[in-house]
This record gives structure tokens, C-alpha cells and sequence, in this order.
């Protein structure tokens, strides 16, 4: 129907609003499971042949550039 009213979370089943949305209940991370997480996530990119090479060309030093993250 044209010009009708569009009413797309009803199309897709997927809230639009923060108010609609049920709470997703998660603890805090604390800076340590932040910083373990940062780390870990690098040092897979870091040994990846084929993202590796494309991060080693714009961080020159990880040990200024990681606590950054």
C-alpha cells in the first residue's frame, strides 16, 4: 500500500530503541580483562599472514600504540 506507514522492527522482529531492548545482564570488565583482551586480539592480528603485514605498516611501536587501545 503506498505512503502507508512503515513499521520496520515489526518487519524484522528487532527493537529500534534502547527502550524496547531487554537488558543484557554482564558484569563489568575490569582493566585487566580489558587490557588481556586488547593483547590477545593483537598478537592473533600481529601473526596473521595476511593482517599482519597491513598493522606492522602503520603501528611502528606496539609498546606505545597497545596501551592506547
Amino acid at each position: 500500500m503506498i505512503g502507508a506507514p512503515r513499521h520496520p522492527e515489526k518487519e524484522h522482529g528487532l527493537p529500534l530503541t534502547e527502550g524496547s531492548r531487554t537488558p543484557n545482564p554482564v558484569s563489568a570488565a575490569s582493566e585487566a580483562d580489558i587490557r588481556a583482551l586488547v593483547d590477545s586480539f593483537y598478537e592473533t592480528i600481529r601473526g596473521d599472514g595476511l593482517l599482519g603485514p597491513i598493522f606492522a605498516r602503520h603501528v611502528s611501536d606496539w609498546s606505545l600504540h597497545l596501551p592506547k587501545m
